[in-house]
């Protein structure tokens, strides 16, 4: 059996939409059921990444000798693939977030059709 996962709904959605496929109110309520819990995992996922940039910051700090540069390691974590990471999971966070309230609303719609 496999898996459900948030990406994988999000997918799923995503595909219906291009396609032009009509949803029941019964597959956004189940779509939205299932993002809310599984926006968990991707919170945690999210706060991970976020500790191991905030380790690397660290360690970036501690090498540096002389005067302390924040804005000099920002930008040098800013151009890591770790940042990168961070920003996107914060974005399908928010795609996440923004799912549930369409599908919500949606389920709303389709009651009165």
């Amino acid at each position: 059996m496999e898996k459900v996962t948030a990406r994988g709904i999000i997918e799923y959605l995503q595909k219906a939409v291009e396609e032009k496929k009509q949803l029941g109110k019964d597959v956004w309520l189940d779509a939205a059921l299932k993002l809310t819990v599984l926006s968990l995992d991707e919170s945690d996922i999210l706060i991970d990444m976020e500790k191991i940039l905030g380790q690397k910051k660290v360690e970036m700090w501690e090498v540096q000798t002389g005067k302390k540069n924040i804005a000099e390691i920002n930008m040098k974590i800013e151009a890591t693939d770790i940042y990168a990471q961070v920003k996107k999971q914060k974005i399908f966070l928010g795609v996440i977030e923004e799912m549930i309230r369409v599908a919500k609303l949606s389920a709303r719609l389709n009651e009165f059709v």
